[in-house]
């Protein structure tokens, strides 16, 4: 990001899984964050290393740091239309993180 020239009409949204990811996007200087949470626990434990459940609280205490900071926040729900470490996945996780 710091070799990034910045334009006054763009946005700077840095990619988070966790924590360590918001540290590193704030010490970037990125206007906002997008966080990942993904709809399926094989996937959710091979990316991020944790289960949904984690990656929803993982969110929310990135969320709140983010607004501190005055960030704004959005949320993916990745694999969403499905998967390639699930490929029978079922349910609607996706709706219902949503």
């Amino acid at each position: 990001m710091a070799g990034v020239p910045r334009r006054p009409d763009v946005r700077y949204i840095g990619l988070v899984v966790n924590q360590r990811g918001l540290d590193r996007a704030l010490a970037a200087g990125v206007d906002e964050v997008n966080a990942i949470v993904v709809a399926t626990e094989t996937f959710c434990q091979r990316n991020q290393g944790m289960s949904i459940a984690g990656a929803v609280g993982s969110f929310a205490a990135i969320s709140e740091r983010a607004h501190d900071g005055d960030l704004g926040v959005t949320a993916t729900v990745g694999a969403s239309f499905g998967c390639p470490f699930a490929p029978n996945a079922t349910g609607n996780i996706p709706g219902d993180l949503a």
